[in-house]
């Protein structure tokens, strides 16, 4: 496989078409993307400036990201394009000479998503008068795209990864589909509210937000009505946008870094409830491997619950934990038993040397394991990861304490015995008697204190 231009951005790996077996989607440096399966072959082909390459020339593409951006289930590829007006079309006064370009294209056909591609407004897109022309045919780095749900209500992702995808569940994924774009349209097409009114937050429209860094501006764009949000960081951010709960409030921070050297978190919102599947900060992939797609779109995944992943100090030889493994690939039920074996492990950091727990299981669901800690107390992130057939990684990280007290369970070892052993020594006392007492016997030799 060759593309007309050098591949400079990383491809990504995931199951887009519904075969079950993982397709490979990767773009160059001109703006073209395609999608290949395991043996090669092209899916499709994208060039994202056909039919405007007289116009305009690629200055730079960002990262891959994936995620189902308008909620319908399937995933989607977005890419972030810089063009440059061409030495023909520079001489056009009238015409701008850069540009940037959100571009979002389903996985498994390359057609465009509804009211994409979208044109950003940016200041010179970071080009001053100088610098443009010999900009023309140079890569400018462009941050990867983060795709992150800041919508105040999530139940239908939920909802998808709970259902039991071992069955045909055909006919409620077009269900689905067909209630996202509902929302959607009758979101994009809504009238402003007026003063008395309020949009609920995160939009009016269903599936994903892009978070994209362009020069000063932090962008925020619903993926399912192509509404969009400005933030003057007031500095360059050069690099991706990261998103977790950094604070411990239960809610969601964007983490933004900044080319002084600043290291900014934006809370998202109290109302933005907090799930391991909605967080992204390990870098470009979400897994530190090769888990590309969102959390809540990704085909398959692990996440601990609450129970677990909520701080406790453990006392005890075993710490108990509870998490979910989740499979969405939509004919994953035809497929033999064997490739549906979902392989967990549980690892002290990111090291297979420090393994704490490692099981195969036979289908996706909820499971409560006993994890026995080798590694003395402490203080320990635990990272849970899920291996597929196909080697696609996913992780979630989660913190606890083991043993961190206990000295005070030895000294309970210790007092519990005594105490139990002197209750009765205490309990029962003899009632003094001089007649018994040698040193008050009448009328014997050695009865007086003397002898």
């Amino acid at each position: 496989v060759r593309f007309p231009y050098p591949i400079i951005r990383r491809a990504v790996v995931e199951d887009v078409s519904g075969d079950v077996t993982p397709e490979i989607i990767a773009v160059d440096s001109g703006g073209n993307i395609a999608c290949f399966d395991s043996d090669g072959n092209t899916l499709w082909h994208r060039d994202v400036i056909e039919g405007e390459r007289n116009d305009w020339s690629v200055a730079g593409t960002s990262e891959i990201s994936l995620g189902d951006l308008d909620g319908d289930g399937n995933l989607d590829v977005v890419i972030i394009v810089r063009l440059v007006a061409t030495a023909e079309a520079r001489d056009r006064k009238s015409r701008r000479l850069d540009e940037v370009r959100v571009y979002v294209v389903e996985a498994d056909s390359g057609d465009d998503l509804a009211r994409f591609p979208m044109s950003i407004d940016v200041k010179s897109a970071g080009l001053n008068g100088n610098d443009r022309r010999s900009a023309a045919d140079a890569e400018l780095p462009l941050p990867q795209p983060l795709l992150v749900d800041l919508h105040a209500s999530q139940d239908h992702w939920l909802e998808r990864i709970r259902r039991n995808e071992t069955e045909n569940t055909r006919t409620v994924r077009e269900q689905d589909a067909a209630e996202a774009r509902r929302i959607n349209t009758k979101a994009a097409g809504a009238a402003l509210p007026d003063k008395n009114s309020k949009v609920p937050h995160g939009g009016m429209g269903r599936g994903l937000h892009i978070v994209q860094p362009i020069n000063d501006f932090l962008y925020i764009i619903e993926g399912g009505t192509g509404c969009a949000q400005t933030i003057n960081v007031g500095d360059t951010i050069p690099s991706m946008v990261q998103v977790d709960d950094v604070h411990g409030t239960g809610a969601l921070d964007l983490i933004v870094t900044t080319a002084s050297g600043q290291i900014l978190t934006l809370e998202a919102s109290d109302q933005v409830p907090f799930h391991p599947l909605n967080v992204w900060g390990t870098g470009p992939v979400r897994s530190r491997i090769n888990g590309h797609a969102q959390g809540y779109s990704a085909t398959s995944g692990i996440f601990v619950h609450d129970r677990s992943r909520t701080y406790k100090n453990w006392l005890g030889i075993y710490v108990v934990v509870t998490f979910d493994i989740f499979d969405r690939r939509p004919n994953v039920w035809k497929e033999d038993p064997d490739k549906r074996k979902y392989l967990v492990d549980m690892r002290y950091g990111t090291s297979a040397k420090k393994m704490m727990f490692r099981k195969t299981y036979e289908r996706p669901g909820t499971y409560t394991e006993q994890v026995f800690v080798p590694f003395g107390p402490g203080y320990y992130t635990v990272t849970a990861r899920l291996t597929t057939t196909h080697g696609l990684v996913y992780e979630d990280v989660f913190s606890l304490g083991y043993n961190i007290n206990f000295d005070t369970g030895l000294a309970w070892i210790v007092l519990v015995p005594l105490i139990v052993a002197a209750i009765p020594l205490l309990s029962v006392r003899r009632k003094a008697n001089w007649e018994e007492d040698d040193d008050f016997r009448s009328g014997g030799a050695g009865g007086g204190i003397l002898g």
